[in-house]
This record gives C-alpha cells, sequence and structure tokens, in this order.
C-alpha cells in the first residue's frame, strides 16, 4: 500500500492549511480528537506554529482539542520501533570512535590518516573519530554502510578511494562491535536493523507536514507502516509529477522549473551594511501594512543578523533571531575556554587572559582585590620581564632591596607590584586547585570542575529582565547536563584524562548547542532560510539570494567528494538546488510580499556571484537579470530608510585643554626634553602622570632593553674589575654580571625574543670591554656609578626650583684629575650628545648641561667635560664628548630658566604640531591622526597660563 499523498493550496500559508486538513479530517461532533494522531514536521518552531493554529482553528469553530504529538523529522524515527538496547550519547559514540582507530591495523591506519599518533590520549583519535561519526551518521540515513561505499564508488571511473574506504569499513565493523559488547546502540543502526528486520510499526495515523526532502532511511520506515500515513504536500495537485510517493521533491524534475521571481521581488544591494539597509527599504516599501509579527527575515547567511538587527534598531524596531546565538559566546563558556589555555600551556600570557574574564574580574573585586589596581601591575609586570612561563617564582628582581645608588621609589613600586601579584597568584591557585590533580576518569572531574563554577558563579545573581545574566544562567546549567553525562560513558571507553581534556570533553559536546531568544510579540522574526517555506508571516524579505547560499555550497569534504556523493544517493549540489527551488516557488506562492536581497561583494569586497534561482527564468529575463547584476559601473543604491528616531547630535571630540593643578617645584634633569618637544604631552605625563601600559610586549621595550644594559653596567662600574685595562678580565666581568642581571629578571622564564635580547646584550658588552679597555689605557678611572643626588636647587627669580636626577658614571683622569661625566645611550644609533641636544643651534634637550647643577656641591669648581658612552647594536662603542662652551652652558641655562617660568605659569598649551617623534603614547588625546582635528578653545587672555 502505498502513502496518502494530499496536495494543499499553495495560495494560502501551509501551516494553516494543514492545521485546517486535520481538523477537517479527524473533528467530530464538537471535539477534534488528534490523541491518535503524530504530526511530523521538519522543525521544532513550525510544530509550535501548527499547534497555535490548531487552537485558534479549533475556538474559531467551538471546537474541544485535544491536540496530537507534534514531532520532527529527526525525532520520528523512535516512534516506529522499539530499541533493543540503550542508546550511547554522543560522547561515548565519539569514544568508540576514537578507540576503534587505535584498535586498528598499521596498514589501515597509514590509509586513513596522514600521520598516525604515538599516544591514546592523543586529541587527533578523538577529532578523527567525530568526523567518521558525522559520516556514518549520513551514510546511514540513506542505508549505507563503509562497505557499501567500496561496492558503489567502484561503479565511478574517477573513484580511487577504495583502499581507504575498505580500511574505513574494517574501523566501523569494530565500533559497533565495540557498542556491542557494552551492549548499546547508536541510532543510526537500531533504525537500519529495525528496517531490515521489518520491525516498523504505528497504532497512530501519520501525518507529514511539508517534509519536501527525506533521507532513504525514513522513507524505508514509513514504507512498512505505508497505510497510517498522509503526506501533505505545499503545492496544487497539478504539480503531482514533481513529488514521489513519500511526497518528497524529485530533484531531476526540479533542475529545469522556472521560479515565479518577477523585478518587482528582487533588490540589489553592495556589501552586507548595504543589505541590512535594503531590508529596512523593504519594510518601508510594505507601506505599514504589516505588523511586526506579520513581517519574517530569511538568513541563508547568519553573519548578517547581527548588522540588521542594529539597523533595524536604529528605526525603533527589534529583531529576534529564532535559531538563537550560540552558547560559544556566553561567559561560562569563555572562562572555560581561559581555563583550558591556562591548564594546557601554563603561560603568562594566558594567565592574564584568565584574570582578565569579566566573572574572575568581578570576583577578585568582592575578594577585595581592586582590579583596576591588580591590572596596573599585571601590565607593568609583563611589559618590564615580558615572561613567559608562570609559576609562583618571582624576579629577584623585584624581590631585592635597593642599593645604594638605587631610586628608592622605584624599588618601592616594585616592592607594590610583587605584593599585588602574589596576592593575585595566590587567590587564582585556591580557585583552581580542584582542577589540578593527576589524571582521573571523566566523571571524576565532574564535582571539581562543578566546584570551580560554583567557586565563580555560586553567588550569581540572576534577574530574569536581563538577557546576558539569563545566558549565563543557560550555559551553566547546559553545563551541568553535560556533566552529568559522563555518569553514561563505560568504564571501558572512559579514559584517565586531564582537567583541561574533561573540560574539552564537556566543550565538545556543547559545539552546537543554541539558546533561545527570549519571545518578543513585537519583534519581527528573523529565521534561517530553510525554515522560510512553513513559516505563515505573510511579509518575508530574504537576504543574501547569492549562489553559496541560495543553494547552499557543498562543502570540500575530506571522505565524500560531490560526485561520490551523487553516485551514493546522498544529499549534492543538484539535490540541494532542486530542494531550493521548490522553498523559493513555495515562498513566492503562499505570501503576500516578498522581497530578495542580491549582494555584490562581501566585507572584504570580495565579489558575491546572484543565486542561480534568479535565472530559472526564460532567456529575456536572464539577460535582463545578468546585465542588472553584473553591471559595476552602477552607481550605489542609496536606500530611503525611514528613521523613527531623532538623529544624534553630531560631536567633534575636542582636544581637552590643561586643567588646574598643583604648582610643579622640581623636575627631573630629563624632563627639560620633555617639555621642549610638546608643552601639552608634558602635562599629560609629567603633570597628570598619565601613561601607556601595555599587555602585549613580546620583548623588551627600549626602556627596559635600557635598563637592564643600565643595571649591568653599574654592576661593573662598583666591581672590582672596574679600573683594569685588560678587555678579557672587563669581559668576563661583564659576561658574569649580565647572567647575575638575567637571573635577577628571571629572563630564563622569559618569552624567546628576551633570549634574543639577552644575546644581543651580551654582545654590545663584549664590543663595550674593548672600549673601556682602551680608554682605561688613556688615564681615565671610574669614580662614581649611578651617582644619586638628593636635591639640587636653584634659585629662578628668587623662587626655589629642585632639579633631581642620577648620573650613570664619572670618571677622573688619574693625571690631570679632570672630571667626565658621562650617560651611558643604548639606543641603536648611537647619536652624538651635539646632535642628541641641539638642532639648528636650538636646544631640544638640557640633560647634560644640567648635569652640571647637579654636580655643584659635591664637585664644586672641578674641571668637568660632559659627554656619551654610547652602546649601539651595530657600530662600535664609543665615548662621545659634548663640544659646549662656556656661553654653550649659559644658553642652556637660559632656556632651563624660561622652561621653569613657563611651567609656574602653567603654560602647556597647545598641543605641538607636527607630533614629535616617538609621542604615539598619547597619540589619542591629542588625536594627531584625526584630519581637522579641533582643540578645546582657549581665550587669548588664559592662553598663556594654560586656560585658568
Amino acid at each position: 500500500m502505498q502513502i496518502n499523498r494530499v496536495f494543499l493550496d499553495w495560495t494560502r500559508p501551509a501551516l494553516p492549511n494543514a492545521a485546517e486538513y486535520l481538523i477537517n479530517r479527524f473533528a467530530r461532533r464538537r471535539i477534534c480528537d488528534l490523541t491518535d494522531v503524530v504530526v511530523v514536521v521538519p522543525g521544532g518552531r513550525a510544530g509550535r506554529r501548527l499547534r497555535e493554529w490548531l487552537v485558534t482553528l479549533c475556538a474559531d469553530r467551538n471546537l474541544s482539542l485535544f491536540p496530537p504529538d507534534i514531532t520532527t523529522t529527526g525525532q520520528f524515527p523512535e516512534l516506529l520501533y522499539t530499541a533493543k538496547q540503550a542508546f550511547a550519547n554522543s560522547l561515548t559514540q565519539q569514544l568508540a570512535w576514537a578507540k576503534a582507530l587505535q584498535q586498528a591495523s598499521t596498514d589501515d591506519l597509514k590509509l586513513i590518516m596522514k600521520e598516525v599518533p604515538d599516544r591514546t590520549d592523543d586529541p587527533r583519535w578523538t577529532e578523527l573519530g567525530s568526523l567518521l561519526q558525522k559520516q556514518h551518521r549520513e551514510l546511514a540515513g540513506e542505508g549505507l554502510d563503509f562497505q557499501q561505499v567500496v561496492q558503489i564508488g567502484s561503479l565511478l571511473e574517477s573513484f580511487d578511494e577504495g583502499d581507504r574506504w575498505t580500511a574505513l569499513s574494517h574501523v566501523q565493523a569494530a565500533y559497533l562491535q565495540i557498542l556491542d559488547q557494552l551492549q548499546l546502540w547508536d541510532r543510526q543502526t537500531a533504525r537500519l536493523y529495525a528496517i531490515q528486520h521489518r520491525e516498523c510499526q504505528a497504532d497512530k495515523q501519520i501525518v507529514l507536514v511539508g517534509a519536501a526532502d527525506m533521507n532513504s532511511a525514513m522513507r524505508q520506515m514509513l514504507d512498512q507502516v505505508a497505510d497510517k500515513v498522509t503526506a501533505l504536500i505545499v503545492a496544487p495537485e497539478r504539480f503531482q509529477n514533481r513529488f514521489d510517493s513519500h511526497g518528497c521533491i524529485v530533484p531531476q524534475v526540479w533542475q529545469n522549473v522556472y521560479v515565479p521571481l518577477d523585478e518587482q521581488h528582487v533588490l540589489r544591494a553592495d556589501r552586507p551594511t548595504d543589505q541590512a539597509q535594503a531590508v529596512v527599504h523593504a519594510i518601508g516599501q510594505s507601506k505599514g501594512q504589516y505588523s511586526a509579527e506579520e513581517i519574517t527575515i530569511g538568513f541563508p547567511n547568519e553573519s548578517l543578523v547581527p548588522q540588521v538587527q542594529r539597523q533595524l534598531k536604529q528605526c525603533s524596531l527589534e529583531g529576534r533571531w529564532g535559531p538563537g546565538t550560540s552558547i560559544e559566546a556566553t561567559r561560562p563558556i569563555q572562562l572555560l575556554r581561559c581555563v583550558i589555555d591556562l591548564l594546557q600551556r601554563k603561560r603568562f600570557a594566558q594567565y592574564a587572559e584568565f584574570l582578565r574574564h569579566p566573572d574572575v574580574y568581578h570576583l577578585l573585586k568582592q575578594k577585595g582585590i581592586e582590579p583596576t589596581g591588580f591590572l596596573k601591575h599585571l601590565d607593568r609586570y609583563q611589559t618590564e620581564y615580558v615572561p613567559q612561563t608562570l609559576d609562583n617564582r618571582w624576579p629577584e628582581r623585584l624581590t631585592d632591596s635597593p642599593n645604594n645608588s638605587e631610586n628608592v621609589a622605584g624599588s618601592t613600586a616594585r616592592s607594590s607590584t610583587l605584593n599585588v601579584l602574589m596576592q593575585v597568584y595566590d587567590f587564582t591557585a585556591e580557585l583552581l586547585s580542584p582542577l589540578q590533580a593527576s589524571d582521573r576518569k571523566p566523571l571524576e572531574w565532574a564535582e571539581p570542575i562543578l566546584q570551580f563554577l560554583h567557586s565563580v558563579y555560586g553567588e550569581f545573581v540572576v534577574s530574569v529582565d536581563d538577557a546576558q545574566e539569563s545566558k549565563t544562567l543557560f550555559a551553566c546549567d547546559c553545563i551541568r547536563q553535560t556533566l552529568e553525562d559522563f555518569s553514561h560513558l563505560p568504564d571501558q571507553l572512559a579514559p584517565d584524562v586531564s582537567a583541561d581534556q574533561a573540560l574539552l570533553m564537556v566543550l565538545s559536546q556543547l559545539t552546537t548547542q543554541l539558546i533561545p531568544a527570549p519571545l518578543n510579540a513585537d519583534s519581527i522574526e528573523m529565521l534561517g532560510w530553510l525554515e522560510l517555506p512553513l513559516d505563515d508571516a505573510p511579509c518575508t524579505i530574504l537576504t543574501y539570494f547569492n549562489d553559496g547560499y541560495v543553494p547552499a555550497a557543498i562543502g570540500s569534504d575530506l571522505f565524500l567528494p560531490n560526485r561520490l556523493r551523487s553516485q551514493l544517493g546522498l544529499e549534492d549540489s543538484d539535490r540541494m538546488y532542486a530542494r531550493d527551488t521548490y522553498a523559493l516557488t513555495a515562498l513566492l506562492q503562499t505570501k503576500e510580499f516578498v522581497r530578495v536581497i542580491v549582494g555584490r561583494h562581501t566585507d572584504q569586497g570580495d565579489p558575491l556571484t546572484p543565486s542561480r534561482l534568479l535565472f530559472a527564468t526564460d532567456d529575456e529575463a536572464i539577460v535582463r537579470r545578468a546585465l542588472a547584476s553584473f553591471d559595476d559601473d552602477q552607481d550605489p543604491v542609496e536606500w530611503n530608510v525611514p528613521q523613527r528616531i531623532p538623529q544624534l547630535e553630531q560631536h567633534r571630540f575636542e582636544v581637552p585643554a590643561p586643567q588646574a593643578s598643583d604648582a610643579v617645584n622640581s623636575l627631573s634633569v630629563t624632563d627639560f626634553r620633555a617639555y621642549l618637544a610638546c608643552p601639552y604631552r608634558f602635562y599629560l605625563n609629567r603633570v597628570l602622570r598619565l601613561g601607556p601600559l601595555r599587555d602585549d610586549a613580546a620583548e623588551l621595550g627600549a626602556n627596559s632593553f635600557g635598563t637592564f644594559l643600565h643595571e649591568v653596567l653599574d654592576a661593573f662600574g662598583q666591581s672590582a674589575d672596574r679600573d683594569s685595562s685588560d678587555e678579557i678580565t672587563i669581559s668576563n666581568c661583564l659576561n658574569d654580571l649580565l647572567n647575575e642581571s638575567a637571573q635577577r629578571w628571571a629572563m630564563e622564564r622569559a618569552r624567546p625574543a628576551v633570549q634574543v635580547q639577552l644575546e644581543q646584550a651580551r654582545h654590545r658588552l663584549a664590543k663595550f670591554a674593548q672600549a673601556q679597555a682602551r680608554r682605561r689605557r688613556e688615564g681615565w678611572i671610574i669614580e662614581a656609578s649611578e651617582f644619586n643626588v638628593e636635591d639640587s636647587v636653584i634659585h629662578v627669580d628668587g623662587e626655589r626650583f629642585t632639579l633631581k636626577g642620577r648620573i650613570d658614571r664619572i670618571d677622573r683622569h688619574e693625571i690631570t684629575g679632570k672630571l667626565a661625566v658621562l650617560d651611558y645611550k643604548t639606543g641603536d644609533s648611537g647619536t652624538s650628545p651635539e646632535k642628541a641636544h641641539r638642532k639648528a643651534d636650538e636646544w631640544i634637550d638640557l640633560q647634560l648641561p644640567l648635569y652640571r647643577h647637579l654636580l655643584s656641591r659635591a664637585y664644586a669648581n672641578q674641571p668637568i667635560e660632559l659627554g656619551y658612552v654610547v652602546l649601539p647594536k651595530s657600530a662600535e662603542p664609543q665615548f662621545l664628548m659634548a663640544p659646549w662652551s662656556t656661553a654653550d652652558f649659559e644658553s642652556a641655562d637660559e632656556v632651563m630658566y624660561t622652561i621653569i617660568r613657563k611651567i609656574r605659569d602653567r603654560q602647556f598649551w597647545p598641543p605641538a604640531t607636527p607630533p614629535p617623534a616617538f609621542s604615539e603614547d598619547f597619540a589619542a588625546i591629542c588625536q594627531d591622526t584625526v584630519f581637522d582635528r579641533q582643540l578645546a578653545h582657549v581665550s587669548v587672555d588664559n592662553a598663556s597660563s594654560g586656560g585658568f
């Protein structure tokens, strides 16, 4: 007996038509009793809407409704047979496939895998197992096993994968044997068994609604209960030759069908942002005829959903993405990802990412650790030391007491950083302690994982009105349910795994989990393309009407290319084209208002091809549509997008003027260069104490590298070998001191780039040893190293002003007694003092001249020369002395006095243009890259005082 086919009039939406059919067929007297009916629909949303239509129509007819069982095509087969054994869950199947692969012969594995893993806990086993699980499921849906692929594929001349599929069939047989030994089945095998043994039976009437494409296994099961089956086909009866005996499309017939798509249905847009505007434009074309609940937007490419939602929001409309959002984006899942990375790699970068997770950040705050403060210390530590590994060993430099020449404030800052880092590290260690145990069965990890989640979310208060918090709660519940599934894993399959592997097992089961969007009667429903034919909204707008999306492209399949798929009867490109041709035709017939939007380019500017369905028409229309679609000279469309919210007043951000601040009564000798370069940036950095903190340093920055070298050179200046004239002795001393400093900086645990920098420093110091030995032979001895001047007071206009600084090195000639005040320069270029301090006879830096004032008490009335010790990247180190005269020093002092007066008057405005070199840190505040930037208004009278 054949299945009963019923054709529904497609001038009306399919679901109310189907509901009316059910009522007309089964209603008796005043009762519509559908309890002996099973209705099968393609998806859950169609089932919910069908139930709503049944309720509505029965109420209109004053009928008492006893609803039917409504199920989906994916769940329906299990209603037709009784499983002989329990079903293996997805994770059990994955592990069974992995074990079957591990048991395979070496010859078979070489045919299947390019590289065979050595260890049984290698994740590639489960990754390939998941892929084979997918192939097994799809082939079983067509009633095929792997060995039959060999038999059928051999009929193709180009088929050369027989040996590999034979090897795969051996693995498949082992997989089924493993499950059989565990007294488990997978659903696909159970269905095939029921078909082969004719065990399918039904005690209820079965009504298929819109099941236009079913696999072979489903058809064979329905054939065994055909006398109970009715297929409702959304098409007029005159098209009955386009559908087979099961009510499914006949792909060959639909290949040549014209689609009734008129030009009025088609909108063309350039990029995705234009498609989003075209959606709103299309809604406007409906002239307010439809309410929000009567409009549906279709998305073959769901990446466009956020852009359309934003565009709708600008028009005071809401868009609800019906399938829901991926659980992957929720905070608990992202937290577990951070934990996995941290447990696997144990790197500082992953540690910092973990601490920055919003929920860990919030937890730290609850524990009394100020998040902003600890992030500042974390970034400072990362920038200065560029650590790679993570442990509880901190650089000795953080724990050392300051030496006599060291800046005590700097040491105090490092001590503060260490205290915060240790506090946060201890907190993290305690938080992650449940996950630090040795390998164990997945089930044994369930409690520690839940304990960790409880530590983070145990006091989490959820507001039902907060969508984000609801997603967090949903994700936690999904994780809990997945952990409960661990209890169903057979001991024979459950491997001993680490915490990170257990977490990966959890997440692997949640990759396809979606979080339903909250219902909102005032929102526009947004659906996937294949849900549209059964959607009953009268107004539908379809985006991304492009090839590769409608119809979708068959992706490159490692095992099943398109020709082999066709030979096997699997879903191939022809079948997908036929399915989408029917879907679009039904859509156009059942809707009152339809618009399809053809995109021209992706966000990246790559060209998009119009859907082939656009050209399923007569020759004249094909030419016309091709010209319209591929004419690159067309001007961009200006979409008429209605705005229901007032346009926001445009605001141009201004560079903020300096504000009132405390008087500056002291400066370091290096600060004057900053003021000369730009008074405003000096104000930001020296007065407001603003500065950058980065968390992406891959190597020591120029400042940190210089500090490291200075530390070694300072130690040399205080060592017993400082007066040596022997190059080898000096080199050995420097090398030992370099190693000691490297240990203090914990460079053995730093990133590889820092190891390279360490060797670069070693190379520079080796060359410096030659220059130092030569200088000693010239009669110069090191008198002081890192000479720290507490305070040097000068008087400007009768008022005290303090100069501060630290001199890298002071040499004295052993014969003449002359002093040389030296500053180490470790920059790559090796610039001379004259070039660094003056440009076109104008002072741009005062550091060396101002050293005279720092030494005025300790070395009063002694002849002094000033200079650099340059240790460049490539050239030889040199002692470069400044050629300045007394008149030059006097002019430098005048510049110093002028700067002090201006700072006292708070003259910090305006920002220098063009910006000085190496000023990128304040580029955003100063809007250096903004065309026609706008400065805050400062009156002429107040300009000299910075606007106060």
